[in-house]
């Protein structure tokens, strides 16, 4: 969170950290969490539209079809083994030998 509200105020969190403090810094995020800026909400808002363009049209969409990320991890991590890994490994270096 540090990082989004030091950007939305033009500031590097380093720069946030040291002018404000932690009451501020509290205040600013329960405002963020009823009052959304940036990509995020600018995404949901244009899959809004995207949607009522698309249901004006008689598809039977829903908002969640033109942003996929709404309620599901942004990057799904797949869990692997050692020993799956170190197979990865091998292969990228041309069976352990460094190109």
């Amino acid at each position: 969170m540090w990082l989004r509200i030091a950007f939305a105020l033009g500031r590097t969190p380093w720069e946030l950290a040291r002018a404000i403090t932690s009451e501020q810094f509290s205040l600013l995020v329960a405002w963020a969490r009823v009052e959304p800026w940036g990509f995020e909400i600018e995404n949901f808002r244009a899959a809004q539209i995207a949607n009522t363009i698309s249901r004006v049209h008689g598809n039977k969409t829903k908002t969640e079809d033109f942003y996929p990320q709404i309620g599901k991890p942004v990057l799904s991590v797949d869990k692997q083994t050692q020993k799956e890994q170190m197979a990865m490994l091998m292969a990228l270096t041309q069976n352990g030998k460094p190109s």
